[in-house]
């Protein structure tokens, strides 16, 4: 199974410091650092790619309290799964509060990946076809035969 979403960080998720935690059915998909503030780079960082770079400057928009490294990144994780259904959570359980620390899920996207074996049962008029088939075969084969 895979799941893939896009991850808004308003404000100053710290990176190292405050960490995202993703589960499926109780069981981690992703316990780390996903952050925009206290990066190495300045930027957004954590698993998949950027949509949008961090806003550093009043001259970019600014979504959140102040003009503090708001990004987004679009993430996909996949895992086994063979339950019928799934249970997805999402947390920065060691954050602060808004306005100083906020996230947004958005575009969620849950695929199977498991490809359904296809079996097929030739109906009885298919039989009736080939049992004639090899018939008139047979027919055939032994007139020329004498």
């Amino acid at each position: 199974m895979s799941l893939t979403f896009d991850l808004a960080m308003w404000d100053s998720i710290d990176f190292g410091e405050d960490i995202f935690q993703i589960k499926a059915d109780g069981v981690y998909l992703f316990n780390g650092n996903f952050g925009n503030y206290g990066t190495t780079s300045g930027q957004c960082e954590g698993p998949g790619t950027v949509l949008t770079p961090s806003f550093l400057d009043f001259n970019n928009p600014d979504y959140g309290y102040g003009a503090n490294h708001d990004c987004a990144r679009h993430v996909t994780f996949s895992f086994a799964h063979t339950s019928s259904s799934a249970v997805f959570s999402w947390q920065y359980p060691n954050s602060q509060t808004a306005p100083d620390e906020s996230f947004g899920i958005d575009n969620i996207l849950v695929q199977t990946n498991a490809l359904q074996p296809v079996t097929t049962t030739p109906e009885p008029s298919t039989y009736l076809l080939v049992a004639a088939g090899l018939g008139a075969m047979f027919t055939v084969r032994r007139k020329f035969a004498r």
